[in-house]
């Protein structure tokens, strides 16, 4: 059996999208060892990586690693020192928002900490993107960094980033994290009473164990629809893989709340669910968590649910559809509206004379970086959903498109891609802006269905 497979994994957070949309977000995309250049230290390494408590093995400490330049970093050099490996990539807009507030915690803990950057790219990559990266902020960052790994990946796997391992200067693992825990007062507590408990990265929900979740499927599958609870031995997330010889999609939204469903469900190639959808239940407590670290996983464990669907190829038009309908069947208990509503939002505009952005070409290309996209052949309206959907993610406010333009658009934006003034002093060329502003705009509200 032939598949291709996408894993996504987000937390509590917006879900991915099937194939179709994988050119505008292979930042979602984790394929570390598979994308990896380099040689690869052989090594016995548990199944499931060093978990917090064990001990990292003595070639950790020995093995050299390819540096951002031609030299090589041994994790020798910080023995003794609180180690935090940061591992992060080029496309992640949240690893690259960290890089200069790591930079300022190294300055501020030099003597008793050393940060290293871990990174899957290769140095072709990695080094014009902060050499540009620099030059947009106005300063340099004296982080080290590994380059091309395949061995750190390997020692502490993991499926979303950016991903923080913290070990002591004796070897030990004490921490696995994300970007909230790298703070200051983490840094001091970690230092003041090594062990200290920071909270897990919501990932990690489940350490070893066989998953529930079979990754086979008989060949004759040809359309499946299940829902089931928690799945002990499987980490919360999103897959999506062509299966059966690439006859059938299939979807899998594992240990995850009915809110992620809902989320995923109404998150089309054109649509942000997260930022359009609001609850008004009377008892969330089935229906998802703010909760972080343990009692994240506690809630998990009782509350978790695992769909699945399996569409042939030919009603792959209807995926959406299907999966909206499943919810309905699935959750009768809850009840989805469509109305107007006053909000905040960024609207692009166009605001006076600028450079020509209509395009000739044929042909629709996206490519580019935290540091800068550039587009060819495409859409006001693919732009737009990019921002929305990815660069300005976390911000509450939606991205509308209010340029009334409908051809074929070149756009190149040359600026820091999470930063609306960055992106502004770019747009400002074609005569364009990004500005805060309310429309009313479609908003889904979930209710509790009424009884008769």
């Amino acid at each position: 059996m032939k598949k291709i497979m996408i894993s996504i994994v987000r937390g509590f957070v917006c879900p991915g999208f099937y194939d179709s949309l994988l050119k505008i977000f292979t930042f979602f995309l984790l394929v570390f060892a598979l994308s990896a250049n380099g040689a690869t230290a052989q090594v016995p390494v548990p199944a499931n990586g060093i978990a917090i408590g064990g001990m990292v093995p003595d070639v950790f400490w020995t093995h050299p690693f390819q540096g951002e330049g031609d030299e090589q970093i041994l994790m020798s050099s910080y023995k003794g020192k609180l180690i935090i490996l940061d591992f992060w990539a080029t496309w992640c807009g949240p690893c690259i928002a960290m890089i200069p507030k790591m930079d300022s915690l190294q300055k501020a803990f030099d003597k008793q900490v050393q940060f290293v950057s871990v990174a899957y790219q290769d140095k072709k990559t990695i080094v014009p993107f902060l050499s540009k990266l620099g030059q947009q902020r106005g300063r340099g960052f004296d982080i080290p960094g590994v380059l091309g790994d395949k061995f750190l990946g390997q020692l502490f796997p993991h499926k979303a980033l950016p991903h923080y391992v913290w070990i002591d200067g004796a070897g030990k693992v004490v921490a696995i994290t994300d970007y909230n825990a790298v703070t200051d007062a983490s840094i001091r507590k970690m230092l003041e009473k090594p062990g200290s408990g920071l909270p897990l990265k919501d990932e990690l929900l489940e350490s070893g164990g066989q998953a529930v979740v079979s990754e086979k499927i008989a060949d004759d599958v040809r359309f499946l629809s299940s829902l089931r609870g928690y799945q002990a031995g499987a980490a919360s997330e999103y897959k999506t893989e062509w299966i059966n010889d690439s006859t059938a999609f299939r979807l899998r939204i594992v240990n995850l709340s009915p809110l992620n469903l809902f989320w995923y469900a109404y998150s089309t190639p054109v649509f942000e669910a997260k930022k359009y959808m609001k609850y008004e239940i009377a008892d969330t407590s089935v229906f998802t968590t703010k909760s972080r670290g343990q009692a994240t996983r506690d809630w998990v464990r009782k509350h978790g649910l695992t769909y699945e669907l399996i569409v042939p190829k030919a009603r792959m038009g209807e995926y959406w559809k299907l999966i909206q309908g499943d919810l309905v069947r699935m959750f009768p208990q809850y009840s989805l509206q469509k109305g107007k509503e006053l909000r905040d939002v960024l609207v692009l505009r166009r605001k006076g004379n600028g450079k020509s952005f209509a395009s000739e070409s044929k042909n629709y290309s996206m490519k580019g970086s935290a540091v800068g996209i550039e587009m060819k052949g495409g859409s006001f309206e693919v732009l737009v959903n990019n921002l929305d959907k990815f660069w300005l993610q976390n911000l509450k406010t939606p991205v509308v498109d209010e340029t009334e333009y409908k051809g074929r658009v070149d756009i190149k934006i040359d600026g820091n891609m999470v930063d609306v003034p960055s992106i502004n002093r770019s747009l400002s060329a074609y005569g364009l802006e990004l500005a805060a502003a309310k429309r009313n705009v479609e908003v889904f509200t979930i209710h509790d269905t009424k009884t008769r």
